[in-house]
């Protein structure tokens, strides 16, 4: 993390990156208004910006060219999840059915599919009068896209249940810690719902299941919202009769991108998993085609009029167009000028500079690529900071910087599934699966092939009974008529005959045509036993069962046997769930940093009122004095966001498996237990030695984490002897082993917690009166608001405390 006024204080600024990359050689008339200093500054910004876009030159071209060549089997896997389970054919077919289009739409339509004119009926005119398709298509066997999404939702409907969003647990286990993480965990949870990070989530884990690995970008350094709002106050318009207002932010914090991965690079020296805690890559990036006028008509851009393209980017667009086709729909590749003019002189690669971009060319492509780089400032003069950090360029056309932005941290969250970071490419959970994909589709197309040849049939028409004369040949053509109609196998045909005529013409009808048929194919069931093997063998490879896709078993199992599965499937999903924690751990770290650095001076959240004022104090923040705090309940507090900087552990306590508030509080309530088990003579040495304090404090967490619906606040009175006595402790112990039994029996029993809270206020009336009569008005009160008429009053004794 980084502070942007220290950065400020050695001459480090995003100014100084613009003047660097905007430095040209002056004309004589600003030479003559510059000092020797400031021309000295000029020659080496010169000469260091010639070095630094000379290695972005080099640097692009090699990831870019990388990417482009070895897309393949990353665009495998598009094509097999975007596979159709509808023949393209039958949609104007349904179309024409329901009246929607008319034959004329349907020729049109049919010509845009792969030999779809050669079903196409037409007359003399060759206009389209009908249609003659197969009664059998083949069929795409989505397999990839089955499993994924059943994986991806058991990730999916573990993060989503999680409030808050992203917790961040203190090192420390002070009240000042717990109120911070408290704090931070809010604001982030705010920042999550404003910005929609349970879906972008969604979104990463089927990219890492999908291609194996992807990386989440910031969109911007930071984001702020701001709107007005009106006044506080009796007077809402001010002498002139307009109303009163103020700017308020009313949303900031990131927001991320995730582009696809054949168009991310990195510095491979390193793991590309290094980026989560910043130890290895040294830059990270993606690239992507836009128009040129959305760069030319952004204010935000410097360098606009000297964006230059050469011709191996314009080779990019021909040479790989396999990819361009699939990824993106028009591309405009730049032209090539037939002569150079001399208005390139600040490219870098003269050799192959061809030309700069123009007003006159808004529609073209080019490429854009967003670079962030770790970079010491002091070393090209970017100010005298010493030490490394994080700088976002946008880089138009081959190496020319049109923005520059030091950022607070470290910018990428990588998300990856079973990886070797030694190798540049890794398998995917839909490459595991592609091969059955493919095998399944290969069956059930000769499971159709098979039947079709079951339908096989010919029927022969023997000229040779009808007589030469033109009743026979009249009886002929009404043969010839029947028998000619393509959908004869498929519905009943009937021919009206006079036998008499047929019997003047010496014709039998049983002789007169002869239907051959196919034997029944015995290879059907042997077809369906193969596809069902197939399926089997992907599930045992993927760790699945049938009980996880929801059907039944073909055979009764064990209890051991149903555990076994259960297990062996728990651990794959835990196992999927570390490359989702690691990518968390990630993301809560950039907003963490991005929050101190570029968020607002002050913060307003609410806490609950189990902190006392003085840990509030402490923690440097104020309650806000509007009338709306709630002595009981919450209350809105103000602070410095530099108050929020604490040491947080960012993976172990809040991957996928953090526990759960009702187990915490089974945890505590069962050493109070321990405890109240010991010899008399020990539990006075040991509460005697905790003290009121702490077993207050334990009291609360567990309120807190049994979240019944109350909230209590224990705390010493000034100047309050913190001795527990031995009588105190019995009726401490008493009560708590009431709560104990609730707890352990039904953690959603509230009416039996109620009747052990009850005991526990008793001993709280004695210890501190004014506390407990506090609590039990504010549970009071609480009843009468939720409690409806026929529920028990369980709390309603307290209040005579």
């Amino acid at each position: 993390m980084i502070d942007y006024e220290i950065l400020a204080d050695y001459g480090t600024t995003d100014n100084r990156l613009r003047e660097f990359f905007t430095a040209v050689q002056p004309t004589s008339a600003q030479q003559a208004k510059m000092t020797p200093e400031e021309l000295r500054v000029r020659e080496r910004d010169i000469k260091n910006r010639a070095r630094f876009e000379k290695w972005i030159s080099g640097l692009l071209q090699e990831h870019i060219v990388f990417s482009l060549s070895n897309h393949s089997k990353l665009a495998a896997v598009d094509m097999a999840w975007d596979s159709f389970p509808v023949n393209n054919a039958v949609v104007p077919l349904m179309q024409y059915a329901q009246g929607r289009i008319d034959m004329a739409q349907v020729g049109t339509w049919m010509q845009d599919i792969p030999n779809g004119s050669a079903y196409l009926r037409k007359n003399d005119k060759g206009e389209v009068i009908g249609v003659d398709m197969p009664r059998f298509f083949e069929v795409n066997i989505n397999l990839l896209r089955s499993v994924i999404t059943r994986r991806r939702a058991a990730q999916m409907q573990k993060y989503d249940r999680m409030w808050p969003y992203f917790k961040y647990e203190p090192r420390d286990q002070t009240q000042v810690g717990k109120l911070r993480a408290d704090m931070v965990s809010q604001r982030m949870d705010i920042m999550a719902d404003q910005y929609g990070y349970r879906h972008f989530m969604s979104q990463a884990a089927l990219h890492m299941l999908l291609y194996s690995k992807c990386v989440a970008f910031p969109r911007a350094h930071w984001e702020r919202e701001v709107q007005l709002e009106r006044m506080p106050g009796d007077m809402p318009k001010d002498e002139n009769g307009k109303l009163r207002t103020r700017s308020k932010v009313v949303r900031e914090g990131l927001s991320w991108v995730l582009p696809h991965p054949s168009r991310v690079f990195y510095d491979n020296n390193y793991p590309l998993t290094s980026l989560n805690d910043d130890t290895g890559c040294e830059y990270v990036g993606f690239w992507d085609v836009t128009r040129w006028g959305d760069i030319a008509n952004n204010g935000d851009y410097f360098n606009r009029k000297r964006v230059s393209y050469t011709s191996g980017m314009v080779d990019w667009f021909s040479t790989y167009w396999a990819y361009f086709n699939q990824y993106f729909t028009t591309i405009i590749p730049p032209s090539l000028p037939q002569a150079r003019g001399d208005n390139v002189n600040f490219t870098n690669d003269r050799k192959n500079q061809v030309g700069l971009f123009t007003g006159q060319m808004e529609q073209v492509s080019t490429i854009f690529t967003h670079l962030w780089i770790k970079v010491r400032p002091q070393n090209w003069g970017w100010g005298r900071y010493p030490h490394p950090i994080w700088v976002h360029l946008k880089v138009a056309g081959d190496a020319t910087v049109v923005y520059a932005k030091i950022v607070p941290s470290c910018p990428a969250a990588t998300f990856s599934y079973n990886e070797n970071d030694a190798r540049l490419f890794n398998i995917s959970m839909a490459h595991e699966l592609m091969p059955f994909q493919d095998q399944l589709t290969n069956l059930f197309s000769q499971l159709l092939e098979t039947i079709k040849q079951d339908l096989f049939s010919v029927a022969v028409l023997n000229t040779d009974v009808f007589p030469d004369d033109a009743n026979g040949r009249k009886a002929l053509a009404e043969f010839e008529a029947l028998m000619q109609n393509k959908a004869t196998y498929c519905s009943m045909q009937m021919l009206e005959v006079s036998f008499n005529k047929l019997s003047q013409l010496n014709i039998k009808p049983q002789d007169a045509f002869l239907v051959v048929r196919s034997t029944p194919n015995t290879h059907i069931d042997k077809i369906f036993q193969a596809i069902s093997e197939t399926v089997k063998m992907a599930e045992r490879l993927m760790v699945m069962s049938t009980h996880e896709q929801g059907q039944a078993a073909s055979h009764e199992i064990s209890a051991t046997e149903s555990h076994e599965i259960s297990q062996s499937t728990d651990t794959v999903y835990d196992f999927i769930s570390v490359g989702i924690d690691e990518g968390r751990a990630a993301m809560k770290r950039i907003c963490f940093d991005s929050l101190v650095a570029c968020g607002s001076d002050d913060v307003e959240l609410t806490v609950s009122s189990r902190y006392p004022a003085n840990v509030v104090k402490k923690a440097g923040f104020s309650v806000v004095q509007d009338g709306m705090e709630d002595v009981a309940g919450y209350s809105r507090v103000i602070g410095d966001k530099n108050n929020l900087v604490h040491e947080f552990i960012y993976t172990s306590r809040d991957g996928g498996d953090r526990p759960a508030g009702q187990q915490a509080a089974t945890v505590l309530v069962q050493m109070l237990q321990a405890i109240g088990s010991l010899e008399k003579d020990i539990q006075q040495a040991v509460l005697g030695a905790m003290g009121k304090e702490k077993v207050f404090e334990i009291l609360n967490q567990i309120f807190r984490c049994v979240d019944a619906g109350v909230d209590l606040k224990l705390e010493l009175k000034p100047g309050e002897d913190n001795t527990l006595l031995i009588s105190q402790n019995e009726q401490v112990m008493e009560g708590m082993q009431r709560l104990a039994q609730a707890v352990q029996k039904d953690s959603q029993d509230i009416t039996q917690i109620h009747h052990a809270i009850t005991a526990i206020f008793e001993i709280m009336s004695k210890l501190n009166p004014q506390a407990a009569q506090l609590v039990a008005g504010a549970i009071q009160q609480q009843q009468q608001n939720t409690t409806a008429p026929d529920q028990p009053q369980g709390l309603q004794g307290a209040s005579a405390m």
